[in-house]
């Protein structure tokens, strides 16, 4: 179990290390041609080196913490059902391609770039990050092991922690525009009284779309 902590803190230590603005641009400096490609190996990499970690940890013997009565596990899939759908609508408001990798990197664009708060980011500011977060939660009623457990508290510590170090960069990029969006719009919790009303009619229209288009 030790082995397992150790590497998943290092997996995510890493892949938020590489993500940071620092080491992008000494990559960008001391490598320009192949920064283009720079987003696409990294993914790759976080890829690889995630289904290592969890090949490893899949290895390891199952010690369940408790039996969980069968009402859970359906609350599990629910949940993960419910991250998955919320990840689909935030990454409608971005430029997937460009995610990916296979698209070149805008990084280092001017401070004018355009600061996307619509769709689910009128609600929270990391909606990505608010799936992710259900998905493991799901994840946790489905597998209640201890090697379950320990990633999914591991995991759910790097979202939070991710999400602050997002934010540094979000502010270099985009200045007082996002210092303002900052104070409007809740981190991960949305103010469900303020927008309730707004989010059923996006969620449930998004929702329609995607399982019949």
């Amino acid at each position: 179990m030790t082995q397992l902590i150790f590497f998943w803190i290092l997996y995510f230590a890493l892949h938020s290390a590489l993500a940071s603005i620092r080491i992008k641009l000494w990559a960008k400096t001391t490598f320009p041609g192949f920064f283009n490609y720079y987003r696409l190996t990294y993914n790759i990499f976080s890829i690889v080196s995630f289904a290592i970690v969890l090949f490893f940890q899949n290895t390891l013997p199952s010690h369940l913490i408790t039996t969980l009565p069968v009402w859970t596990t359906i609350i599990g899939y629910i949940f993960i059902g419910v991250g998955f759908v919320i990840v689909a609508l935030a990454c409608k408001n971005y430029d997937m391609k460009e995610f990916a990798g296979v698209k070149p990197m805008s990084e280092f664009t001017p401070s004018n770039t355009y600061l996307k708060t619509n769709g689910l980011n009128a609600f929270v500011r990391h909606p990505i990050y608010l799936g992710i977060i259900f998905v493991l939660s799901g994840y946790l009623f489905i597998s209640f092991y201890y090697k379950t457990l320990a990633f999914s508290f591991i995991a759910l510590v790097y979202v939070i922690i991710g999400a602050k170090l997002e934010e540094r960069k979000l502010i270099v990029l985009f200045g007082e525009r996002y210092i303002q969006y900052k104070k409007k719009i809740p981190m991960l919790i949305p103010k469900l009284k303020k927008y309730r009303h707004d989010m059923n009619l996006f969620m449930i229209t998004n929702f329609l779309i995607i399982i019949f288009f």
